[in-house]
Parts: C-alpha cells; structure tokens; sequence
C-alpha cells in the first residue's frame, strides 16, 4: 500500500478505523466463530508503512461489522460502507451514534442481518450488538421466506400474513393459495418461527428540511 503524506497526516489524527467483514453468514451464526472476531477485533493492529514519509503508523480497530446472511451478496455491505463513509469517516459522527440513521436509510436488513462490535475506550472491551430488520409482509417476525412455493413452484402464491401473529411476532404457517388442475389447492406450506428476542431500534432525529 502506498500512501501519501497527506494521507499519512489524516490516518494519524484518526481517532478510530473500522473493519468490514464481507463472509459466509456463518460467521456470525456460529457463537464460536463470532467469538473469534470479537477476538480479532480486539487484538488486532494494522501497521501501515508510509512510503513517502518514510514512517509507520498504527491502526486499531474500533469498529467492525459483519453479516449474517447465509449466502451474502455483497450488493447491500457495499451500499452499507459508503453511507458509513459518508456519515462516519467523512461527516465526522461517532460511529456507535450512527447506527441508527444507518439502518433505516440503507435497504441491507432486506437482505441480512447486521452485527456491530465496537471497542469501548479505557479498557478495550467488547460491546457486540446484532441486528435484525423486521417487516410485516417482507420480512415477517425477521424471517425471510421463499418467492415461490417450495411444492407447486408457483411464485408469489402465499396467503395474506396475518397481520396479528406477524405484529405480534409469534410463530404462524404461510399456506399456498394455488389451485391446481381439478380445482384442488395447492398444500404447500412455510413455517415462520417467532420473533427472536429482541428490542426496537428508534429511528434517530437527525435534521429537518426547511423550505424558504
């Protein structure tokens, strides 16, 4: 890697650095695994040379995110760095304050789960936060499920949601609504687990537009 004084200037002054994690869900579903980054975040040190200014500088992590889609398309952790650039690295808001805005301005949760270390000051311990999107027809009690179904491979042939199991986030069973040749419905169905322990993430006041 080389870096330019100028580069070298700001990387110095830099009060924090974040580390992107673009893998197997796994990762993040295995609680030994998960165990092992929060491990690495916390050990690890990068050691960057500056060629031109003929230095070295040293970058913790104090951040990292992962995410725990099992077949992750890397689409979505791509939208997600570059408004965390915009808002963190370039904007200058503390990361752990940024979270919010994040989740609610970018679409990953369509697609994955998010999960959030952060290194605490003083005595470098590890805060480990997962999040979960929820929608009542999407993405029912955080639960994505098949476009079509998995016995008639008819797409889009599920029922409505209910709308009290899916506020309430207990489990419930979507059924197909096909009807197949001789006026015979389509038995197919897909089980949608409860909601797993969680709590609600606000939506943080960040600004408001004024027209003059």
């Amino acid at each position: 890697m080389v870096i330019g004084v100028e580069m070298g200037e700001y990387i110095k002054a830099m009060e924090f650095s974040s580390f992107f994690l673009l893998a197997c869900g796994a990762v993040v579903r295995k609680s030994d695994a998960l165990a092992g980054l929060e491990m690495a975040v916390k050990r690890c040190v990068f050691w960057l040379k500056m060629v031109l200014a003929d230095m070295f500088y040293r970058l913790k992590f104090t951040d990292a995110f992962a995410f725990g889609a099992e077949h992750l398309i890397s689409q979505y952790p791509g939208m997600w760095m570059i408004s965390y650039a915009d808002q963190v690295i370039i904007g200058g808001q503390p990361s752990k304050d940024a979270i919010g805005n994040l989740l609610y301005t970018s679409s990953v949760g369509t697609h994955t789960s998010v999960v959030y270390l952060n290194k605490q000051p003083g005595d470098g311990g590890i805060t480990v936060s997962q999040f979960i999107w929820e929608h009542r027809s999407q993405r029912p009690n955080s639960y994505s499920y098949p476009i079509a179904c998995p016995l008639c491979h008819h797409i889009h042939s599920w029922q409505n949601i209910p709308a009290q199991p899916a506020a309430a986030g207990i489990p419930f069973i979507l059924k197909c609504k096909t009807v197949l040749e001789g006026g015979q419905r389509c038995t197919g169905t897909w089980s949608i687990p409860a909601r797993p322990e969680s709590s609600h993430v606000d939506n943080p006041y960040v600004g408001s537009w004024r027209k003059m």
